[in-house]
C-alpha cells in the first residue's frame, strides 16, 4: 500500500492552497522548498 503524502505547511501556508496576490491575481502553492541564495537560506 502506498503511503499518503501529507501536505507541507510553513508559515501558515500549505501546498495545494489557493492564495491571492493583489497585483497578480489568484495562484496555487504547488510546493514549499528551502533554497540558499547568496549565502542566505530562504523559504520559497
Amino acid at each position: 500500500m502506498a503511503e499518503k503524502k501529507r501536505p507541507q505547511q510553513r508559515n501558515g501556508f500549505r501546498t495545494n492552497e489557493y492564495i491571492v496576490y493583489p497585483a497578480h491575481g489568484v495562484g496555487r502553492i504547488v510546493s514549499i522548498e528551502e533554497q540558499e541564495i547568496a549565502g542566505a537560506k530562504l523559504e520559497l
